[in-house]
């Protein structure tokens, strides 16, 4: 049964519980291209002119307004990385791997939710998990086959840290929307080798969730430069929305850049 929270808007919940209760095939950039990007201008990160992150055109609007909060006490912030207020984050994958940063380190038990959106505006529930622990800095989860989505539809996902083992007192909150679209048929070949490079062309290519889940964790300099300008980028993109919770957000994808 889902439980939809208030706070400013509605999301989905899971559990006995509720309030009360272009694109053409760009050019390869080379894995240090994006070293000397810290000290930026207000606009888009670029390297060599090229944005790290070009928002799809064909997005949609965001049905929810996912801003970060809590319910309790307990725990820190988590963000989810991703696009939140004035478009969707796009995959062309149907087992994207989802990214999340906590601030928090507590350990805290922790839920990975997803939901499809129905014609009627109500969710239904694709997957839950549960894990025992949470760590502090970048999480990720990737969908199982047993949970693949499918192209054309759009979905909320949302990560929520809970106050005791048991799952009953949730804590802090973050979410986001996903649309998954058909891969591009200029990236269906020649794509880089380079995990960077790849990612690089993906997120120039509007697939923001494919662009950082190659990188979130920079196991290299190199990757790390790459999730540092993604990043950065859609703080840029964030502070230009209209919701007042913009300048917070851009703020809080800023300083999660800098790690």
């Amino acid at each position: 049964m889902i439980y939809r929270f208030k706070m400013q808007t509605s999301f989905p919940w899971r559990g006995a519980w509720g309030c009360s209760g272009a694109m053409a095939l760009l050019l390869f950039l080379s894995a240090t291209s994006w070293a000397d990007r810290r000290d930026r201008p207000s606009g888009p990160a670029t390297a060599g002119g090229i944005q790290a992150y070009v928002p799809p055109a064909d997005s949609q609007r965001p049905r929810e307004a996912h801003t970060t909060g809590g319910v309790r006490g307990c725990g820190d912030d988590i963000a989810a990385l991703a696009p939140r207020l004035d478009f969707i984050g796009q995959t062309a994958s149907t087992q994207p791997t989802f990214v999340w940063y906590n601030f928090s380190d507590d350990n805290d038990p922790i839920e990975f939710q997803l939901y499809r959106y129905q014609p009627d505006g109500s969710f239904a529930e694709v997957t839950t998990e549960q894990f025992e622990t949470s760590q502090p800095g970048f999480m990720a989860y990737t969908l199982t086959d047993d949970e693949a989505i499918a192209v054309g539809e759009t979905y909320l996902w949302q990560v929520v840290l809970y106050c005791d083992t048991e799952f009953e007192q949730p804590g802090q909150y973050t979410s986001a929307d996903i649309e998954v679209v058909s891969l591009p048929a200029n990236l269906s070949t020649n794509l880089p080798d380079d995990a960077v490079e790849r990612a690089a062309v993906y997120g120039q290519a509007g697939l923001w969730y494919e662009a950082l889940a190659a990188v979130y964790n920079a196991t290299t300099p190199a990757a790390g430069d790459l999730r540092e300008a993604l990043l950065l980028d859609l703080a840029t993109l964030e502070a230009q929305a209209e919701q007042l919770e913009a300048e917070e957000l851009s703020e809080q994808l800023q300083e999660i850049a800098q790690q």
